[in-house]
């Protein structure tokens, strides 16, 4: 009969699977767990990314949510990620040409706030409404 370790373990190991697809499906499904088991498995799987290279580094807060997570594209483009309560706050990325985009999200509706893009051609701002339309200024 299967313990407590051995179910951490597993559910750590299926969360590790989502975590190298889809860090913001991975925080979502993260949080949604118990509070108890979720400090738990978050410990697992910073134990185990020690010698799995192939986990993106992601950082927990003490409750085990996820704070932040960095993934490197095969393109080279870099994505930087912050969570406030297992949903996305921000994402930066920075592409290998210097270019950068930043969002930032309504982590209680999950809806785009703003997004900020630099590039070789200039930079843009755009606000976006309550219903994540942008605003015209």
């Amino acid at each position: 009969m299967a313990g407590p370790e051995d179910r951490i373990a597993a559910e750590a190991k299926q969360l590790e699977n989502i975590a190298k697809a889809n860090i913001p499906a991975f925080a979502m499904q993260l949080h949604s767990m118990p509070a108890s088991e979720r400090a738990s498995i978050a410990r697992k799987i910073q134990a185990d990314a020690a010698s799995d290279h192939s986990l993106p580094p992601l950082t927990f807060t003490d409750s085990g949510d996820l704070k932040s997570a960095d993934v490197v594209q095969p393109s080279k483009a870099k994505t930087h990620f912050e969570f406030s309560n297992g949903k996305l706050a921000s994402m930066a990325v920075s592409t290998p040409d210097g270019s950068t985009s930043t969002e930032i999200f309504d982590p209680n509706t999950g809806r785009m706030k703003s997004m900020d893009t630099k590039g070789p051609k200039g930079s843009t701002h755009m606000d976006f409404d309550a219903n994540g339309m942008p605003i015209k200024h």
